[in-house]
């Protein structure tokens, strides 16, 4: 059982949507632009991730992405930027983490059953739709009306929650919290709810939605406040010493039983539309918004700020998705040469993916036209002379072709002075075929000279 749909594959934490090994976020930013078919990405995603050639990790880890609306195509099934997301995912690179907590918290709030892209029965997608975790909140604030010792859930009461809810054992509505609460503690003064004896692994299950909660502000997951029976194990409780903690829960309840993504169910998960809407649904500034100045949780209400220096784009233009993947895939490179069966240099990929954009690539020194593999992505200043910060620029690199440019750039026999290919044979070894092919090629212009290039060829010309 999956836990009104909170995916059993990873934990859902900041450090896997934006962080430095899991960072599914980035991932996708490394394929906007691109086309969706399973078997390509599924390829990227194990050259993204470090991943054996057969290990399937993109069908590991689609569920969870889809189920956080990471997902998002268009029409012509090209995979989206999120500009939401791309703010989120620039903040956390600049070790901004509580901006990818207040989203999480947020995320809680929007945290729907049934599922539009996940959910695939059908008695279960035509459930009314229901707010787990506003209903957490709601049962945990009646106990803790009570005793503010006993407002928590045992492992025990979240599974019997959970059970007695796809089971339609009784109607689950915000107003019969104060039931449910009192139905709860008798399972408490029962010794529990029997059945779960029966149930292998049950706690194996529990541990995903647990994890997705314990990202709000106000819960958590440290036994010390509860008066818990012996042999039961906390679920989860209200985080004791809140101030006002009453009405903070209650804005939160209010807030997210009043935004639901309402959608027909005969609509198939899989419908590209459909999940494109959720995810723009899901990552709705406004909301967003609207979400954290109403509820109080945090006092960060300049996001609208924040996200002026997010660059416009036209979602037609492909070269620019191209610049786009490129800089987001080399902005996250924190290890530049790194061990897996062989030394592989990570930046090397991402600017020769950027370089050739098709099956071929026009050299920068002869302009002629060539496959790709009769290519080199050649640094225009020496790669081992270059900074980190230099080897992930993408003004750094140029197609050579292995005709003769690639060799005769690298050992200075042309060098490029504004723009313009210049011969530099004097006082080296040369042959009559070495020099018909520099009288052939010096004097052309090189497109890869500009602005943010012309250190890198001032370098070159200096040093060689």
């Amino acid at each position: 059982m999956i836990f009104f749909n909170v995916p059993s594959v990873g934990q859902l934490k900041p450090k896997t949507f934006f962080g430095e090994n899991e960072n599914h976020y980035g991932f996708i930013q490394s394929v906007v632009g691109e086309e969706y078919n399973a078997q390509s990405i599924s390829q990227f995603c194990n050259d993204y991730y470090f991943k054996p050639k057969d290990v399937e990790y993109w069908g590991r880890i689609i569920t969870l992405i889809r189920f956080a609306g990471l997902r998002k195509l268009n029409s012509s099934k090209i995979i989206m930027r999120i500009p939401l997301l791309d703010f989120i995912q620039k903040e956390y690179d600049k070790q901004n983490i509580g901006i990818s907590n207040i989203w999480l918290n947020y995320f809680l709030c929007m945290w729907q059953h049934p599922h539009p892209s996940l959910e695939k029965k059908e008695d279960q997608r035509n459930f009314p739709i229901f707010k787990p975790y506003a209903m957490v909140l709601a049962i945990l604030i009646e106990l803790y009306k009570k005793d503010s010792s006993l407002s928590y859930l045992t492992n025990d009461e979240f599974y019997w929650l959970g059970y007695s809810y796809h089971k339609k054992l009784f109607g689950f509505n915000l107003n019969k919290a104060g039931n449910i609460a009192d139905k709860i503690l008798d399972l408490r003064n029962n010794d529990g709810w029997q059945e779960l004896n029966n149930i292998p692994h049950y706690s194996v299950h529990l541990s995903y939605p647990k994890g997705f909660l314990n990202n709000s502000s106000i819960l958590t997951t440290n036994s010390n406040s509860f008066k818990i029976p012996n042999g039961r194990k906390l679920f989860i409780g209200l985080l004791p010493g809140v101030d006002d903690i009453v009405n903070i829960v209650n804005q939160l309840i209010n807030f997210s039983a009043s935004h639901k993504f309402s959608f027909d169910a005969n609509i198939k998960y899989t419908d590209i539309e459909l999940e494109a809407k959720f995810s723009d649904y899901l990552h709705n500034y406004d909301l967003l918004d609207k979400w954290v100045k109403s509820t109080g949780i945090f006092d960060y209400t300049d996001i609208t700020d924040a996200m002026i220096d997010i660059e416009p784009f036209d979602d037609s233009e492909y070269l620019y998705y191209k610049e786009f993947q490129a800089k987001k895939q080399l902005e996250r490179l924190s290890i530049l040469d790194r061990e897996v069966k062989t030394r592989y240099r990570t930046e090397q990929k991402i600017l020769r993916d950027f370089l050739f954009k098709a099956d071929y690539g026009v050299c920068g020194i002869c302009n002629k036209k060539y496959p790709a593999k009769f290519c080199a992505c050649a640094h225009i200043k020496k790669r081992s002379k270059c900074t980190d910060e230099e080897k992930k620029d993408l003004n750094v690199v140029m197609p050579a072709c292995y005709f003769g440019c690639d060799s005769l750039y690298e050992k200075g026999y042309i060098k490029i002075e504004n723009g313009v290919v210049m011969d530099n044979h004097f006082g080296k070894t040369v042959t009559k075929q070495i020099e018909k092919y520099l009288n052939e090629i010096k004097g052309n212009q090189c497109k890869y000279f500009n602005d943010d290039s012309k250190k890198y060829f001032l370098f070159h010309n200096n040093n060689i």
